[in-house]
């Protein structure tokens, strides 16, 4: 199995373009990091879109929830100039455009499959659907993660050859069964949950330890000497210059 890199671009390169688009996936591919980060969630009609919140206000032009706006209305809402006019124009993308992106500039991917609630199991089951039809055996990395257990249950089950990470805000009780029964490739923990041994108790289950989210270089350096294996960071520009 190929180890995670050392540095993972957290919705691309959040702090640098707007997050979960095209322009920041490519804007990322500039710093020469070669993994990003994603968020799959579903529109009410069903399709896979690359998203984090469960309402489009805060990234975009629009109102209310995605699990009640259809993919042809997100469609149309303007996804960047909330960063910066520069990017005016940006729109949400489908999961499918930026896999095939992803796969077209060897690029790894961490797919985090981020349901809206109640919709955890065909979240799950059309982003594994969508992997299926664009992402091909001699493709780069990917790492399917979700902080919902059934997200990371119904991938084992459906694609137990893709590698899965446990998403995990503070190690919570069972967190070590719940690696050793998925199987799981990495564990990746908020980086302030990481002690001086946290990652070697990920690694002693046979998995990698990636630490969310780091945005300076000092934190880093902390983190890799107690053992990290990788870092995801909203600046990869920054950390990708330092290592």
């Amino acid at each position: 199995m190929k180890k995670l890199p050392k540095i993972i671009g957290h919705r691309g390169a959040a702090g640098l373009a707007p997050e979960n688009t095209l322009a920041g996936f490519r804007k990322t591919v500039e710093t020469g990091v070669r993994m990003i980060e994603l968020d799959a969630k579903l529109t009410s009609d069903g399709q896979v879109i690359v998203f984090h919140d469960e309402n489009l206000e805060r990234t975009t032009d629009g109102r209310g929830a995605v699990a009640e706006t259809s993919y042809d209305a997100i469609a149309k809402l303007d996804a960047g100039r909330w960063f910066a006019p520069e990017y005016e124009g940006t729109r949400v993308p489908l999961l499918s455009d930026v896999l095939d992106y992803f796969r077209e500039n060897d690029i790894a991917v961490n797919v985090e499959i981020k349901p809206c609630p109640g919709r955890e199991r065909e979240t799950a089951l059309k982003t594994l659907e969508v992997l299926a039809a664009h992402w091909s055996e001699d493709a780069p990395l990917v790492v399917i993660s979700s902080f919902k257990r059934l997200c990371l249950d119904l991938a084992q089950e459906q694609a137990p050859h893709w590698p899965r990470a446990l998403l995990t805000d503070h190690f919570e009780e069972g967190w070590k069964e719940a690696v050793q029964e998925l199987k799981a490739y990495s564990v990746h923990g908020n980086f302030a949950a990481f002690g001086k041994t946290r990652a070697l108790d990920v690694q002693l289950l046979g998995a990698q330890a990636a630490a969310y989210t780091v945005n300076d270089v000092e934190t880093t350096k902390i983190l890799f000497s107690a053992g990290v294996d990788s870092i995801i960071t909203d600046r990869p520009d920054m950390l990708a210059a330092w290592l």
